[in-house]
């Protein structure tokens, strides 16, 4: 895998610990990538890396999508055309270009604008099942759908056969159609991610690039070509990163600080730890299901949101099985930003029993970021213990937590 950049597209760098570099691509040759950056040459293996930033400028236009492509491989791509022919389908990316892909590696095809209503009717559709090939029909803000056979599609029509009869279905009246379980191509593990400007996102098995652009290859065996100045971020986290709200814990423990007779049960689901959310539905429900953690103080706080993580109240102790291959556990631990006046905790981290980290996190000395080598360990407990105020305000947030492989 190499590439020279003729004309050096600027780039952002992330590694897995969280450093970022800023700089124009060298090359990438033999699995490191090559920045020039105000410091001068700075090389990086792609295996240490989160992902790649492609800068905003200079980004070209691109024709608006008209259709939503789902490959097999979980791939999306945007298109501006599709039509089938036998055993293919011809689609047009949104940068002019043509591609002709066999049916059996498509999943999906998506038609048109969906407002949030329509797009989770969408995905609820997509979801239920593979068995038949699917029409979804647009009723107002709800779509209907229809199993029967899709046995053509042009830019006007779906030709769908329905109880033995083939019936033109007009574009316009279809949110989208699915395509039943096929057998489709062997397909290979993804290496990375690559975002598109026009919102397409392609799982990447192998790519390679020349001067101006990289032609990638999807796990169900795809090629497509992207210029630089057409890609948003080249994400290489997928295989190197879990982050333990994708995790089911093995045993989670919470302790009230003073038992209250007949609210136990009402009093656990509350304070039980939560995914991605903040520990207060209330909360969660103002702040769009985000953590906030708040850094600073008085006029100078900062509010700092993060769409994932673990949210934990004082006394909870959460157990979960690691995958194996894991080297550390990463987050960024604070007190929920409704509690920084008051919350308080100990967190406590032990790996295969043994404790391997401990801290106090308070709201008003703000967020801090830990990292534990996790290194051959098996078994990872977080405790929360309860601080010098007793359980008052102990709302922790492990924002980003994460396990790094």
């Amino acid at each position: 895998m190499l590439i020279f950049a003729a004309v050096a597209p600027t780039l952002s760098v992330q590694s897995m610990d969280g450093a970022v570099a800023h700089g124009s691509l060298v090359s990438i040759r033999d699995g490191i990538v090559a920045l020039e950056t105000e410091e001068g040459l700075r090389e990086m293996p792609l295996s240490e890396l989160q992902n790649i930033e492609f800068s905003a400028d200079e980004k070209i236009p691109t024709n608006p999508a008209t259709a939503w492509l789902r490959l097999v491989d979980g791939s999306r791509l945007a298109t501006t055309f599709y039509e089938t022919s036998g055993d293919d389908a011809r689609i047009r990316f949104t940068n002019g270009r043509a591609l002709d892909v066999p049916l059996r590696t498509v999943r999906a095809v998506r038609f048109g604008k969906h407002n949030a209503a329509q797009t989770a009717a969408w995905d609820r559709i997509r979801l239920e099942g593979d068995r038949t090939d699917r029409i979804a029909i647009r009723r107002q803000d709800k779509l209907d759908y229809l199993d029967g056979i899709i046995e053509k599609v042009n830019q006007q029509t779906v030709e769908f056969e329905l109880d033995g009869e083939v019936i033109p279905v007009g574009i316009g009246k279809l949110a989208g159609i699915l395509y039943g379980h096929r057998r489709g191509p062997e397909q290979r593990p993804a290496i990375m991610q690559l975002m598109a400007v026009d919102g397409s996102l392609l799982e990447v098995a192998e790519f390679s690039a020349g001067p101006e652009e990289i032609r990638v290859q999807t796990p169900c065996g795809i090629s497509v070509q992207y210029r630089y100045n057409q890609i948003k971020k080249l994400d290489f986290s997928s295989e190197k990163i879990v982050y333990l709200s994708q995790l089911e814990p093995v045993s989670v423990a919470w302790t009230p600080y003073i038992e209250l007779q007949g609210l136990g049960n009402l009093l656990e689901r509350f304070y039980r730890p939560k995914k991605d959310r903040a520990l207060s539905l209330r909360r969660a429900r103002y702040d769009n299901g985000q953590l906030r953690i708040a850094s600073g103080s008085g006029a100078a706080a900062s509010i700092e949101s993060y769409d994932r993580g673990i949210s934990l109240h004082s006394r909870t102790r959460i157990a979960y099985d690691l995958p194996v291959g894991v080297r550390y556990f990463r987050a960024r631990a604070g007190i929920d930003a409704a509690n920084r006046q008051s919350g308080h905790v100990r967190l406590v981290i032990y790996g295969d029993r043994e404790q391997l980290f401990a801290t106090e996190v308070s709201g008003r000395d703000g967020p801090r970021d830990i990292s534990v080598d996790l290194t051959g360990v098996r078994l990872l407990e977080l405790f929360v213990d309860y601080g010098e105020n007793q359980d008052v305000g102990d709302h922790l947030n492990l924002c980003n937590a994460r396990l790094i492989k």
